[in-house]
């Protein structure tokens, strides 16, 4: 990432302010933008701020607007690696994801990837996507396994999950949030991919994001309870293959 690129959490707010103009046709206000970025107002506007200075937004008096070299900037992530209508499909295995608890040195997605690939038949891809090996056992409760392959399509630095999305991401756990709270954090200090299910709730008038199960069952002992997060991509697809599987007594 270069100096004037946008940060995690500059990314996160560019997301929130194209969604609400995609949404709504019209450009928002801070106080349109407060709830859904989930921090102090004067945080949010310092955050503007290096956004303007970058020139990634601009202000209309009150309203907040994104620029060209925005548009530019996220122009190209998102390039389908082959005819839509080819079958099968040939999806290349990049690397790992661990369904549970991560550190910040445990898991690394190498898009180079290692030449093997997952061949689907008659599949149809509007994104870039791409598997990941599932290693751990938390999320055997919604049907995936140590061993599977999800097919994750890739998000482009300005979509978000939604609530109850199966999500791979990298995240800051609310905890370290607590002991050390600074108003932004490297990438490089965010807990490794995880493999989730994401929703939100509020903790102490704040926004958490809570990566678990589809159901809010508090006997899951894996839960994730997130202050910031860096989605990468959501699962579309689980594969498996039968002839290697074993399930586990």
């Amino acid at each position: 990432m270069t100096k004037d690129s946008p940060s995690p959490t500059e990314r996160k707010l560019l997301s929130i302010i194209h969604r609400h103009i995609s949404e709504h046709g019209e450009l928002p206000t801070p106080g349109q933008l407060a709830d859904d970025f989930g921090e102090k107002a004067n945080y949010l506007h310092n955050v503007i701020k290096r956004l303007e200075i970058k020139k990634f937004v601009e202000k209309q008096g009150n309203l907040i607007s994104i620029t060209k070299k925005t548009e530019k900037y996220f122009s190209g992530a998102l390039k389908p690696t082959r005819p839509n209508n080819v079958a099968p499909t040939q999806i290349q295995i990049v690397g790992t994801v661990k369904a549970g608890k991560t550190t910040t040195e445990e898991l690394e997605v190498e898009l180079s990837g290692n030449g093997e690939f997952i061949l689907l038949p008659e599949t149809k891809l509007e994104k870039n996507s791409y598997a990941l090996k599932v290693t751990g056992k938390s999320m055997e409760h919604e049907g995936i396994f140590d061993g599977d392959f999800v097919i994750v399509e890739e998000f482009d630095g300005i979509d978000w999950p939604k609530h109850g999305d199966l999500i791979v991401a990298k995240y800051y756990p609310l905890e370290n949030e607590k002991d050390n709270p600074v108003d932004d954090i490297p990438e490089s200090e965010f807990m490794d991919l995880t493999l989730k299910i994401y929703s939100e709730q509020m903790n102490s008038n704040k926004k958490v994001y809570r990566l678990g199960w589809k159901k809010d069952n508090q006997s899951n002992p894996n839960i994730i309870f997130a202050s910031r997060l860096i989605p990468k991509g959501r699962a579309i697809g689980v594969y498996r293959n039968l002839r290697t599987f074993k399930f586990s007594s």
